[in-house]
């Protein structure tokens, strides 16, 4: 895979928020198609990213939980919780991985466009506490 489009990652970001509301009865994960202002190519790369974020869900979610200090991963509000797992699935998992510095301004800036009005500080923290101990602070 190559690098994340500003599309594609919103794209994302909105399909894991609906998944948080939309997961089938029996646990299935729920993937929402109607995508209309994506191309193909688009599709499938959300599509590619949404899985594998659900493949690695929990270890991004232990990982966001011993970097939200004192926030259970219940109380994160959903837009946030998404960016967070968005950014931290691109700057570990994601081949090629994407710089740090570009996925958390990318995280920051989606929460500013669709979560709560100071939720970007708080994901920026804990993103950077993640870049700082699991990523390097060279990158």
């Amino acid at each position: 895979m190559t690098k994340i489009k500003k599309k594609v990652r919103e794209l994302v970001l909105l399909q894991l928020f609906s998944h948080t509301f939309h997961q089938g009865e029996s646990g299935e994960i729920a993937f929402i198609e109607d995508v209309e202002e994506a191309s193909e190519v688009d599709r499938e790369a959300v599509k590619e990213i949404f899985f594998a974020i659900q493949e690695r869900e929990e270890e991004i979610l232990a990982s966001i939980g011993k970097f939200a200090k004192n926030w259970s991963i219940a109380r994160i509000a959903k837009v946030e919780l998404a960016a967070l797992k968005l950014a931290i699935y691109e700057m570990s998992y994601h081949e090629p991985a994407v710089e740090p510095a570009v996925s958390i301004n990318a995280a920051i800036e989606m929460v500013k466009k669709y979560g709560n009005e100071r939720g970007y500080r708080f994901v920026n923290g804990v993103l950077d506490a993640y870049r700082k101990e699991c990523v390097g602070a060279s990158k």
